[in-house]
């Protein structure tokens, strides 16, 4: 007897994204697979970020539609998809003098109404988020003064206290060294082992995104060059074709997973 798998809460059909005369996404189609790790890549200005936007409804498209829950992602109500799926935008905008509490509470704005007022869920899902990003103890402290990683991570808070199943994440890496970004990936990694979430994320590493993807997206010109297991997709055609880069694909010595070395 065939099972035919049941299709995945969150995708795109025929999704044309465009700016102008510009057409970032020409009739894409790809769905994210629930409860693993994504990891897109692809050179820049490729439609990575667009497409990441345009699932969190921040971007408008053109053609096509992104489909959640089986339903035109247009047609759900705003409340409902910020209870449904959080994305945290590859630059953050922090303002002065704000208390990391006070930024994580944020993340509880789409339950909050006339009629539903601050309560003791909202305490407890900001303090289930602080707790699961290690930030516990660093409640009280102002997030400017945060270091890199913290400051991240603060930011992950805020989106795991909307209590979504889904977290898009452009670029979560950015502008932090390597130690934190194994760091915040590591934490990743544990909100979707442990926890269950369905994760998309953008990534420039490639060896980091083969190394913490259980799913991998090539983008080339808005379109999707391939996809599938890290294993699949990382081969030394692919790095030609999408990023015009030369290298030997060797295993990770830790990992076991595709690590490039540049020739």
């Amino acid at each position: 007897m065939t099972i035919e798998k049941q299709q995945d809460r969150l995708g795109a059909q025929n999704l044309t994204v465009a700016y102008g005369a510009n057409t970032v996404l020409p009739d894409m189609t790809l769905s994210i697979p629930d409860n693993e790790v994504t990891v897109i890549i692809g050179p820049n200005a490729c439609g990575k970020s667009t497409f990441l936007r345009s699932l969190a409804r921040l971007v408008s498209p053109s053609g096509g539609q992104v489909v959640l829950d089986g339903k035109n992602l247009a047609k759900h109500p705003s409340r409902e998809v910020a209870r449904t799926l959080a994305i945290l935008p590859q630059i953050q905008s922090t303002p002065d003098g704000i208390r990391v509490r006070d930024l994580v509470e944020r993340g509880r704005i789409p339950y909050q109404s006339i009629l539903r007022q601050w309560s003791r869920a909202d305490d407890d899902a900001v303090a289930r988020a602080l707790e699961m990003t290690g930030l516990s103890d660093h409640a009280e402290r102002y997030v400017q003064d945060l270091s890199g990683g913290q400051r991240q991570r603060a930011w992950i808070a805020l989106c795991l206290a909307q209590d979504t199943g889904i977290l898009l994440l452009d670029e979560p890496t950015t502008f932090l060294d390597i130690a934190h970004q194994i760091e915040v990936l590591e934490l990743i990694r544990k909100l979707n082992r442990e926890n269950g979430r369905t994760i998309a994320m953008v990534l420039h590493d490639v060896n980091l995104a083969a190394r913490y993807a259980d799913h991998m997206v090539a983008l080339k010109d808005g379109q999707v060059f391939s996809s599938g297991r890290p294993e699949e997709i990382i081969t030394e055609a692919m790095m030609v074709d999408v990023f015009d880069l030369r290298c030997k694909v060797l295993p990770d010595p830790v990992r076991n997973t595709p690590m490039i070395v540049p020739l």
